[in-house]
């Protein structure tokens, strides 16, 4: 199958409703139909990867928003949701990519994929009017090829399979390397490795227990101080986190990750963090580590609420400790949207501990944007995704 599938869903998407978008949003249609492309091959290429299972899940969160409803032409209200649960912990990997494809703002993006998606299930309800998941999944299954080789080499790893963009097989060069002859051990020449290894051994354990950048200071998690100065946001390993329960001091049990932010949060609290001083505190933050939104959204994901549960049972736990909540992306896209969107975000979060009632120990939340953003917008995504988090200041 070649590329005229994506002609074909274009069909669903009408004419009028393409104005409307170049009208208030600004964008060329140009980089609109780019847009439209690669989202509608991204969309097609993320159903086929989910398996017959996956596409029962999704088929049944989408058809109780707008399956239904939609006419002969396909059309309906944008289908929100289903992008992310389509692509998971990878959507905004693929916005990114698409957005830096195409040329597009962020908000434009995010408004063509809603459409395409849309467009998409309208032209798989017309391929089978029943949804009969085993004609989809033999369609997708059949075309995977097709719909990966309508995206750019760029978009071919955003976090839903290589297929036909892969990266060719290089050939391997066999080099000629002249012999080497052996050297003849010279008595004695063990022991001098062994006390050489010994004494790089040590250097490493002195640097790792002195190093400048290593904090050293032993806490007392239930009265000492903590000093905060380096690593308060060292990364948690996401592929082997391990679980642990943590006790906090009304008897309540919550179960965290270890080193993640409720068990990093409870140990500080347990300390005498106020003698740090204001400055300190303020420079001391600690982030969500399962904390995820919707796509360009400030929704949080319902497999978020969990660890923001968590945090309402740290407040209650420590009702004189009160929080600062601060929102951040990394630099891709406008500083005006990134400003925007990652208050959205926090004031979200925000809101989220208020409506469980201990939003008087939530002192205030706002959005950096890419402020305090280490990476380049050009950097790889796995330094990217660093810098777009939402984390806690203890006050």
């Amino acid at each position: 199958m070649d590329n005229n599938f994506i002609s074909q869903v274009r069909n669903f998407i009408s004419p009028e409703s393409i104005s409307d978008l170049s009208s208030s949003t600004g964008e060329s249609a140009d980089k609109l139909e780019k847009g439209f492309n690669m989202s509608i091959a991204s969309v097609l290429l993320g159903l086929a990867n989910q398996g017959k299972g996956g596409l029962s899940t999704i088929f049944n969160q989408a058809k109780s928003h707008f399956v239904d409803s939609l006419d002969g032409t396909g059309q309906a209200p944008p289908l929100k949701g289903v992008f992310s649960s389509l692509f998971g912990n990878s959507s905004t990997e693929v916005v990114s990519s698409i957005q830096t494809h195409s040329g597009l703002s962020a908000s434009a993006t995010n408004s063509v994929l809603e459409q395409a998606t849309t467009a998409v299930f309208g032209f798989l309800k017309n391929l089978s009017p029943n949804f009969d998941l085993d004609a989809i999944s033999n369609f997708l299954s059949n075309n995977k090829a097709a719909f990966a080789a309508a995206l750019p080499m760029g978009l071919s790893w955003a976090g839903f399979g290589k297929s036909s963009h892969a990266e060719p097989v290089r050939p391997v060069v066999h080099e000629y390397v002249k012999p080497v002859a052996p050297v003849k051990k010279e008595k004695g020449s063990s022991m001098w490795l062994y006390i050489i290894l010994l004494l790089i051994a040590a250097a490493l354990i002195y640097f790792f227990l002195r190093g400048k950048d290593v904090p050293t200071t032993t806490v007392d998690t239930t009265q000492g101080v903590i000093d905060t100065t380096n690593n308060t946001n060292a990364a948690v390993d996401l592929t082997s986190r391990e679980m642990l329960k943590v006790t906090l001091p009304d008897g309540v049990v919550i179960d965290a990750y270890k080193g993640g932010i409720e068990d990093r949060l409870v140990v500080f609290l347990k300390t005498d963090y106020k003698k740090l001083g204001d400055q300190k505190l303020k420079d001391t933050w600690f982030d969500f580590d399962n904390l995820n939104f919707q796509t360009n959204s400030a929704v949080i994901t319902e497999e978020s609420k969990p660890q923001l549960a968590n945090i309402v049972a740290i407040l209650k736990a420590f009702p004189d400790a009160k929080l600062k909540i601060g929102g951040y992306t990394d630099k891709t896209g406008t500083e005006a949207v990134n400003i925007k969107l990652s208050g959205e975000r926090a004031n979200a979060v925000k809101k989220s501990i208020e409506a469980a009632g201990k939003g008087s120990q939530v002192e205030g939340a706002e959005g950096y944007g890419s402020k305090f953003a280490k990476y380049d917008a050009s950097a790889p995504e796995s330094d990217r995704v660093l810098d777009r988090h939402i984390s806690v200041s203890v006050r």
